[in-house]
């Protein structure tokens, strides 16, 4: 195993149970609702929020697959960790780099200092790569384990 991978297991940033059908739809529904408010707040130039809401929408599609597994996150970080490792040969991984580079971003925008600013071409990016990981992840989640 990854040794951030376990470090995250040892510090209960990712905990194991159970896995959950009822979370992996709920979580899949407000994968879908973000994806709605992202394309919504994109057509309204609000590119901060079309950007956060289409991360939004691949963090909680990627919450689906840790549930349908039977493991709980507490860490942003700790559920990439666990998705390469585990689903590295089956999501492309460029989708997984780009949610970790999205969820540096998005930290940085919530609560960071600095005034940077979500372009047109950023927001739409994210739109797209967004729509892509969700329907990657509805192709996981149909699969036999």
């Amino acid at each position: 195993m990854d040794p951030e991978l376990d470090r995250c297991f040892k510090e209960r940033k990712l905990r194991r149970g159970n896995p959950k059908s009822k979370w992996v739809q709920q979580s899949m529904d407000i994968a879908y609702r973000k994806l709605s408010e992202a394309e919504r707040a994109f057509t309204l130039g609000v590119y901060e929020y079309s950007f956060i809401s289409a991360y939004t929408a691949m963090f909680h599609a990627s919450r689906a697959l840790l549930f349908r597994d039977g493991v709980i996150e507490k860490s942003h970080y700790c559920m990439i960790r666990y998705l390469l490792d585990k689903y590295g040969t089956r999501i492309e991984k460029r989708f997984l780099w780009l949610l970790d580079e999205y969820r540096e971003k998005r930290h940085e925008l919530l609560y960071g200092l600095s005034l940077q600013k979500i372009t047109n071409e950023l927001a739409k990016e994210a739109l797209e790569n967004a729509r892509q990981f969700l329907e990657l992840v509805e192709e996981l989640l149909e699969e036999k384990e």
